[in-house]
């Protein structure tokens, strides 16, 4: 029971990151959709082509930030990389 309540969880913070306004994100889509809707005009496809990519490769950055910063805390990672000197 405790696992299917963990993997409930993880389901629906997934869900709610992926609403997140960000261009690549589902979000970002509905965004960029209501803003069609309120200015009464479609967003230029290069703009669109622009702003998706970068927001791309910003999001990509930030996961690799996390991940470097999650395995410098693993304790045999961390004493692999801890200078020490001999004298």
């Amino acid at each position: 029971m405790h696992r299917i309540l963990m993997l409930a969880l993880i389901s629906v913070n997934l869900g709610l990151i992926n609403l997140l306004p960000i261009p690549v994100l589902d979000g970002g889509h509905i965004l960029f959709s209501l803003l069609e809707i309120i200015t009464f005009r479609r967003i230029p496809p290069r703009l669109h082509e622009i702003v998706t990519l970068a927001s791309g490769v910003l999001l990509l950055a930030f996961m690799l930030f996390v991940l470097v910063n999650d395995v410098r805390g693993i304790p045999l990672i961390r004493s692999l990389f801890r200078q020490e000197t001999v004298v």
